[in-house]
């Protein structure tokens, strides 16, 4: 960071330079979150890690909560592409909306960052510091993938009359329930999840 006349300038980086750092970024901060959590890694932390200035991490992101977000993102998406092949893998039954749901459930917890995002109730603390845009942007985003995942069911006979809204909600109910475990009784919380997986299927699914 240079200074300007009393101004703090932070430095300028060639497009190469911007590319490698919020890589690096993205990298070391999905490292940090997961191991301390949001509220306990600071922006000091993150920009030692990456090698640069803390003036020069808000060239990057406004935020520590916006680099987390982004971060958070990618995970879901490579979340989504993998609940996407296994729902589009087998016919809809009793038996293979049993298993896409159970595997939704391994995923989720098979997956550090989420879980610590679960663990620590980050996601409501992510979403109230996010921007307007950004957050409508990712609920947007969340309604397209619902809604990729939901349109073939709705044309599968084997699946009870329902409306598209009220599945999508479904969906997004089992991942929020999860942001609740402790609450709920951790120890019992597997047991649960597997119980309204089951009523799930049975309310649903025909054969």
């Amino acid at each position: 960071i240079h200074s300007c006349k009393g101004v703090m300038m932070t430095k300028s980086f060639s497009n190469n330079e911007k590319e490698f750092i919020r890589s690096s970024l993205i990298e070391h901060g999905k490292d940090l979150f997961t191991k301390y959590g949001l509220k306990r890694t600071g922006i000091t932390e993150l920009t030692k890690a990456a090698g640069i200035s803390q003036g020069s991490f808000y060239v990057f992101f406004n935020s520590k909560e916006e680099l987390y977000f982004e971060i958070l993102e990618m995970e879901e998406e490579k979340l989504a592409d993998t609940l996407r092949d296994l729902f589009n893998s087998e016919k809809l039954t009793k038996t293979s909306f049993r298993k896409f749901l159970s595997e939704y459930f391994i995923l989720v917890h098979g997956n550090p960052f989420i879980e610590n995002l679960i663990k620590h109730k980050e996601y409501e603390l992510v979403m109230r510091k996010l921007p307007d845009d950004k957050k409508n942007k990712h609920l947007q985003n969340e309604s397209i993938f619902l809604k990729s995942m939901i349109t073939p069911l709705m044309e599968d006979e084997s699946l009870k009359m329902v409306k598209p809204e009220i599945l999508s909600g479904l969906f997004h109910a089992l991942f929020l329930l999860q942001l609740h475990k402790k609450e709920i009784g951790t120890a019992i919380f597997p047991e649960i999840m597997e119980l309204i997986i089951d009523l799930l299927t049975e309310g649903l699914v025909m054969k």
